[in-house]
């Protein structure tokens, strides 16, 4: 179980300062949990994150007051700046034991498409992540998708056949498709015609354009 550090924080702190100082400010709520408003420390939080994401129980340990007090949480929101994308806030979860939630579960692809390797095709990822709901201490880091089942062009690989735990209920459509294998015919033909959708407007853009100067010919005549 990983275990992170947090603070509780006063709303009189200026929160430009703490972030100045190393600080992320930062609020947890949740099943009989007041919301309360923390701070960690950036380096702390990033290198817990890393590990687990936005699917796995973390121990927030909350330092202050009159006693130490832990909640397994689940990292339920991360603000980042428009600009520079570093975290700028964070929010904790802390979900109920017997109630189970919904998760977005990130999807990891591995493995060599034999598609790919003998025939000289091209996996496409449709998706990458999938819907599900269960107990927060069920929940899945990540799905492996094994890519060596796309054993042919055309071969797929729908959500159905994703392998996850019976404790775990896939939400997403079971039929959509999470890769497909393309041969390579078919990647030229999707090339060209990106390239005819991205010609045509242009061409277009500068009919009108011709429009405009003859209309303005006609005016001066």
């Amino acid at each position: 179980m990983l275990t992170l550090n947090a603070v509780k924080r006063e709303l009189t702190e200026s929160i430009d300062d703490l972030r100045r100082s190393g600080w992320l400010p930062a609020v947890i709520y949740g099943f009989e949990v007041d919301n309360s408003p923390l701070k960690i420390e950036v380096k702390e939080f990033e290198k817990v994150y890393r590990e687990a994401g936005e699917s796995t129980l973390v121990s927030v340990v909350i330092k202050g007051g009159e006693k130490e007090q832990s909640y397994l949480s689940l990292i339920q929101d991360i603000q980042r700046h428009p600009v520079s994308d570093r975290i700028i806030h964070v929010d904790f979860y802390h979900p109920s034991e017997k109630k189970k939630i919904e998760a977005s579960i990130p999807l990891v692809f591995e493995g060599e498409s034999p598609a790919v390797s003998n025939f000289g095709g091209t996996v496409v990822k449709e998706m990458q992540e999938v819907e599900v709901k269960g107990l927060a201490a069920h929940l899945p880091h990540e799905i492996v998708v094994d890519l060596g089942a796309l054993k042919k062009p055309h071969d797929r690989i729908l959500v159905k056949d994703l392998s996850i735990s019976s404790e775990v209920e896939l939400l997403s459509n079971p039929e959509s498709i999470v890769a497909t294998a393309l041969p390579a015919e078919d990647i030229e033909e999707e090339l060209e015609k990106s390239v005819e959708d991205m010609v045509t407007p242009i061409q277009e853009e500068k009919g009108e354009e011709q429009t405009e100067e003859e209309e303005k010919e006609e005016a001066k005549n």
